[in-house]
C-alpha cells in the first residue's frame, strides 16, 4: 500500500520514529489505525446511547473522546481560518478596485479643474458621464468567484454639471475606501486570532496523540 502524506504530517511521524516511539512508518500507521478504530467505536456508542454510556467509560475511552473533541476543534479552527483568509483576500481585492476608481475620478477632476462646462471625460478617467451613472462599485463577497462583486451604482443623480460635483463623488469614494481599510484591519486581527487558535488546537492534539502512544506502546510491544 502506497500512502502520500502532507509534508507536516510526514515530518511529525518521522520525528516520532527518530525518537524511538515507532520502529518505522508501518508501526506508526498501525498505531493511528488502532486509535481511529477506538475513536469510531466511542463515537458510535455515544450516538447510539445518547451519551448514557458516559457513566461506564474507562481511561482509554476518555482518551479517545478527548482525541475526538480536539480533532473536531482543530478541523473547526482550520475551516474558520480558511474562511477568514478568503475574506482578507476579498477585502484587499475590493480595496484595489476601489482605489482604481478613486484614481480615475481624480483624473477627471484634474482634467476639468480649469475648464468650463461641459465637462470632459477622457479614457484616463471614467470615460464618460454615463460611466458615473452606472459605476461598477466593488463589494466584498467571499461566496462569489474571486471574492468580489461589482454592483452598478449611480454616483450622481441627474447630470454632472461641474467639477465640484466630481470632487464630491471622489470624496465619497475615498470615504468608502477608508471603510474598506478599517474592515481589512479588523479581519486581519481576526485572522491572527484564528491562527493562534488553530496552533493551540494542533499542539493539544499532538500532545494527546503522544500521550496515547506512550500509554499504548508497551502494551502493543508485549502483544508482538
Amino acid at each position: 500500500m502506497k500512502v502520500k502524506l502532507p509534508r507536516q504530517l510526514k515530518q511529525f511521524l518521522q520525528a516520532q520514529i527518530d525518537g524511538g516511539r515507532f520502529e518505522n512508518f508501518s508501526d506508526a500507521f498501525a498505531d493511528c489505525a488502532r486509535l481511529l478504530e477506538k475513536v469510531d467505536g466511542v463515537r458510535a456508542s455515544l450516538q447510539k446511547s445518547n451519551y448514557a454510556v458516559l457513566g461506564d467509560v474507562n481511561d482509554e475511552d476518555i482518551e479517545a473522546m478527548a482525541f475526538l473533541v480536539l480533532l473536531e476543534a482543530a478541523k473547526s479552527a482550520q475551516e474558520d481560518l480558511r474562511e477568514s483568509m478568503a475574506r482578507v483576500k476579498a477585502i484587499n481585492d475590493a480595496k484595489a478596485a476601489q482605489r482604481d476608481l478613486v484614481t480615475k475620478v481624480s483624473h477627471d477632476i484634474s482634467e476639468n479643474a480649469a475648464r468650463r462646462p461641459p465637462l470632459k471625460f477622457s479614457r484616463g478617467g471614467i470615460g464618460s458621464e454615463e460611466g458615473y451613472h452606472k459605476m461598477p462599485v466593488p463589494q466584498v463577497d467571499p461566496a462569489t468567484s474571486g471574492g468580489l462583486r461589482r454592483v452598478p451604482r449611480d454616483l450622481q443623480p441627474g447630470p454632472i454639471k461641474d467639477v465640484d460635483e466630481l470632487r464630491s463623488i471622489g470624496e465619497n469614494l475615498r470615504s468608502e475606501l477608508d471603510s474598506l481599510s478599517d474592515l481589512g484591519e479588523l479581519e486581519a486581527m481576526r485572522l491572527q486570532l484564528l491562527m493562534d487558535r488553530r496552533s493551540k488546537a494542533m499542539t493539544a492534539l499532538s500532545n494527546l496523540i503522544k500521550k496515547i502512544g506512550e500509554t499504548s506502546s508497551p502494551i502493543v510491544h508485549n502483544l508482538k
